[in-house]
């Protein structure tokens, strides 16, 4: 029982590394994709400087251009929101995975307890039992000592 307890527990160990990576990679990746994100704006904010989306549109020399200035901007907004999504839910995907982390090793902390309860009592009957054994060796002296009393008293 307590080897597979312990198979158990190494692998639950195994899972809270491979766990561990994982939110790692994705820490790093949701940094990484906050980082993209802050510099794309900061790039929009510079191109726009003091003038605002109607004043780009309007300041087209065409018909043409100003409607490829609505679309574009059409299509950051667009492209902003999916990239805020991505980092929502890399973000999320953390924390789930934070969630199981957390969980894994509540469940390891409880199999080492039990590992632990496991071994305690069968240290307990482990010297339970060597008490009968030494009883029973005493036992076993004292009736060979009477034997081989009475054998010389019949002699």
């Amino acid at each position: 029982h307590i080897v597979k307890m312990q198979k158990d527990i190494d692998t639950l160990t195994s899972h809270i590394g491979i766990l561990n990576n994982d939110i790692r990679q994705l820490l790093k990746q949701l940094k990484e994709r906050k980082e993209l994100y802050a510099q794309s704006l900061k790039k929009m904010q510079k191109l726009k400087g003091n003038r605002n989306d109607l004043q780009f549109i309007f300041s087209a020399n065409s018909f043409k251009e100003m409607y490829r200035r609505i679309r574009y901007l059409k299509e950051y907004s667009a492209y902003q929101r999916i990239k805020g999504e991505e980092i929502k839910e890399k973000h999320l995907e953390v924390t789930k995975k934070k969630t199981i982390l957390v969980h894994t090793k509540s469940e390891r902390e409880v199999l080492l307890q039990q590992n632990e309860k496991e071994k305690t009592i069968l240290i307990g009957r482990k010297d339970d039992q060597q008490g009968v054994v030494k009883s029973l060796q005493a036992q076993q002296k004292e009736i060979k000592n009477a034997l081989t009393f009475s054998y010389f008293l019949s002699k």
